[in-house]
C-alpha cells in the first residue's frame, strides 16, 4: 500500500513537468502573539505573483488552542481575491478548521496536520473545483532540523488534497511538495523560504511551481 502511494505521488510530479505548467513568487507578512492562557492568536497578509501580476492576495486571522503540548486545534478566516481568466478580481471567504500535531526529537521536528476548508461562496457543488480556496480536505505533514551552531533550520513537507464532493471523480486532486529552510534568528523576527511544487491528479490542468518567502513578528 505505501508503495502504491508513494508510486503515485512521483507519477504527479513526473507529470507536472512534463505538461504546461506555471511560475509564481509567493509573499506573506505576518504577526503572531499569546491572547489569554492556551490561545494564541495569528494574522497575516499573502501576495502571490506570477505572468499575470497580482494573482491573488488574502488576509487572514486565527486562533490556535493549546489542547496538549503535541495537539493543537485550530481555526482561521481568510478572505480571498483572486484573478480570473478575464483579469477581474473575485471574491471569497474562507474557514479553515486544522487539528496539528507536533513532536519533537532531539533536533528533528516532526508535525502533521489535517484540515477541513469551505468556502462561503462555495457550499454547493462547482463544476470547477478549486482545491485551493474551494471546499477541501488536506492533510499536511512536514520535517524540521535544527542545525547545530547555525540559524538555517532546513524543512520539507508534502500535502495532500481531497475533493469532499459527492460524486467527484477521484478524491485525491493535487499534492504540494514543498523544500526549504527557516532562519531561526534572536528576538522576534522569523523568516521562512521554500520552492513548491504543485501536481495535479489530472495532468491536463498542469502544474505550478513556487518561490515562497514569509516574515514572521513574533509578540
Amino acid at each position: 500500500m505505501r508503495a502504491l502511494f508513494f508510486s503515485c505521488i512521483l507519477a504527479l510530479a513526473g507529470n507536472s513537468f512534463a505538461q504546461n505548467s506555471e511560475f509564481q513568487v509567493w509573499t506573506q507578512v505576518g504577526a503572531e502573539g499569546d491572547l489569554i492562557k492556551k490561545v494564541d492568536w495569528s494574522a497575516s497578509f499573502s501576495a502571490r505573483f506570477g505572468d499575470r501580476g497580482l494573482n491573488t492576495f488574502f488576509p487572514e486571522f486565527g486562533l490556535e488552542y493549546k489542547l496538549a503540548k503535541w495537539l493543537r486545534p485550530s481555526i482561521e478566516y481568510r478572505y480571498v481575491a483572486d484573478k480570473d481568466e478575464y483579469f477581474n478580481y473575485t471574491s471569497k471567504h474562507r474557514l479553515n478548521f486544522n487539528l496539528t500535531l507536533k513532536e519533537s526529537f532531539d533536533r528533528l521536528a516532526v508535525s502533521a496536520r489535517v484540515r477541513y476548508q469551505s468556502a462561503f461562496d462555495r457550499l454547493a457543488s462547482s463544476e470547477n473545483f478549486n482545491p485551493e480556496f474551494d471546499r477541501a480536505f488536506r492533510t499536511k505533514f512536514a520535517l524540521k532540523y535544527d542545525l547545530k551552531d547555525n540559524i538555517i533550520s532546513p524543512a520539507a513537507s508534502a500535502e495532500l488534497f481531497f475533493d469532499p464532493r459527492f460524486g467527484a471523480t477521484s478524491l485525491l486532486s493535487k499534492v504540494r511538495i514543498g523544500i526549504g529552510a527557516d532562519l531561526e534568528l534572536d528576538g522576534p523576527h522569523g523568516f521562512d523560504f521554500k520552492y513548491q511544487l504543485d501536481a495535479r491528479l489530472d495532468p491536463s490542468k498542469g502544474s505550478r511551481h513556487a518561490i515562497s518567502v514569509a516574515y514572521t513578528y513574533k509578540f
